[in-house]
């Protein structure tokens, strides 16, 4: 009886630790196509150039040698913003005026920006 009570509570407390991140599988199904538009934008980027990007799209970009987390003050090849749920819109007016030219914009997923020079 004691080794049924602990395997129900062991089953529940897994359960209540891990049934949460079944959003997150759903959320990546349905959201694929978003996923894959983020991946076509940066394999576009050479991978000599410099990149600083918006905090979670610096994991997909592990291969660069010059990579930076926004905001970053020196002037970087590329720039790259995330714009899900309304990260960095606040910063695309900063990046489309300057030493920077948009050549991607996926509205409200991603920017990215190269630099004039």
């Amino acid at each position: 009886m004691v080794l049924l009570f602990c395997t129900v509570a062991s089953m529940l407390l897994f359960a209540g630790t891990t049934l949460g991140e079944v959003n997150y599988i759903r959320y990546y199904n349905e959201s694929r196509e978003n996923f894959n538009t983020i991946n076509e934008c940066l394999s576009k980027i050479p991978e000599e150039a410099s990149v600083a990007a918006s905090a979670f799209l610096i994991s997909h970009l592990y291969e660069h040698d010059e990579l930076y987390e926004l905001p970053y003050e020196k002037e970087t090849d590329y720039v790259l913003l995330d714009l899900r749920n309304g990260w960095d819109s606040d910063r695309l007016s900063e990046y489309e005026t300057g030493v920077y030219e948009k050549v991607e914009h996926v509205e409200g997923l991603i920017a990215v920006f190269k630099s004039k020079q």
